[in-house]
């Protein structure tokens, strides 16, 4: 798919992937010399080898961590405060406030020659970031006692757009980091508030 992608016209594309069922990992391509020095786009989950995961949760306010998640036959990354009644019948809490940080394994960017980063992600039913918001960081300068950590910028999913429409992250710059470091994506929100309770989905991660 990949090749067909520089040779074809858009609207040939967009048939194939039509009759083909493209999945969020085909819509992004990284240019042939960048070698990629991380990838996940967590079909590790959907096969059911969960050895391969290389994630850390750490729930930082409240009881809701970060899942993986499988539709369509695609796995990805997901944080939400909403809280049902079927799970509240079996003994789920709402939190007031969550805060939850899901934290990549170490990667080594003097492996990298562009030192960049890209991903997909989606927002469900989020109505207001202030208290309900997906956040990227880079946690490096990594010691055994310690560890800086820098908030980057992204291309976030657009409130009030189609829910669960994934949007590429754009091409995140890491030139100021070198050395080991992690990713971190923190999301928070809330299982009281109906405006914080919204949903966040992240896919094909990948560092270059």
């Amino acid at each position: 798919m990949k090749k067909i992608a520089q040779i074809l016209p858009l609207s040939i594309l967009s048939f194939i992937c039509l009759i083909t069922s493209c999945s969020p990992e085909d819509e992004q391509e990284l240019p042939n010399y960048s070698p990629v020095i991380f990838h996940d786009d967590f079909e590790w989950f959907t096969q059911g080898n969960l050895e391969l995961n290389s994630w850390t949760n750490d729930v930082k306010v409240g009881n809701k961590p970060w899942k993986f998640e499988t539709r369509n036959n695609n796995s990805y990354l997901l944080f939400t405060g909403f809280v049902s009644n079927n799970d509240v019948a079996n003994g789920v809490t709402k939190d007031v406030v969550n805060e939850s940080w899901i934290i990549s394994k170490e990667l080594d960017l003097d492996n990298s020659n562009k030192k960049r980063l890209t991903f997909i992600s989606t927002q469900g039913f989020v109505s207001d970031t202030t208290k309900n918001d997906l956040t990227l960081y880079v946690i490096h300068n990594i010691t055994n006692a310690n560890a800086d950590t820098v908030q980057l910028n992204f291309t976030k999913p657009v409130l009030g757009g189609q829910n669960f429409k994934w949007i590429n992250s754009g091409i995140v710059n890491l030139e100021a980091f070198k050395g080991k470091i992690k990713i971190a994506f923190k999301a928070t929100g809330s299982g009281t508030d109906g405006n914080a309770d919204g949903t966040y989905e992240v896919d094909n991660i990948k560092v270059f």
